[in-house]
């Protein structure tokens, strides 16, 4: 998922927000792109430090500093879900619709070590 845009700007929470990190997603299903807002505030630290942790930018349990000029381009892992809202206006009014959204942050996997080599010494 590599964040393609990052705008902060003022909301109806205290702090600011980071608006609409989009983030495009591949999966054997196809391709697409999903908007996603998370919120410059205590109450969101959790998911702050997931999103960064997913980019690459701390580990868990790790006190950090964004880097907010390396977030843009940044890739990394989250896991999608659909949602299902009742359309409350126009000509579809009263319909149920259908969404993506981000369920959860990921952490990057982990390295994969070099496979073992088959020789041992002293054995024939």
């Amino acid at each position: 998922m590599p964040v393609t845009k990052v705008r902060v700007v003022s909301s109806k929470v205290p702090s600011s927000h980071i608006e609409g990190s989009n983030t495009s997603s591949v999966s054997t299903k196809g391709e697409t792109t999903v908007t996603h807002r998370l919120y410059l505030h205590t109450k969101t630290q959790g998911l702050l430090g997931a999103f960064f942790e997913s980019i690459g930018q701390c580990k868990r349990g790790e006190t950090f500093r964004p880097r907010w000029n390396e977030v843009v381009g940044a890739r990394g892992w989250c896991r999608l879900g659909i949602r299902e809202y009742t359309k409350q206006s126009g000509p579809n009014a009263g319909k149920t619709g259908q969404s993506n959204e981000v369920t959860r942050f990921l952490p990057p996997p982990q390295p994969k070590a070099a496979p073992a080599q088959g020789w041992t010494q002293g054995a024939f």
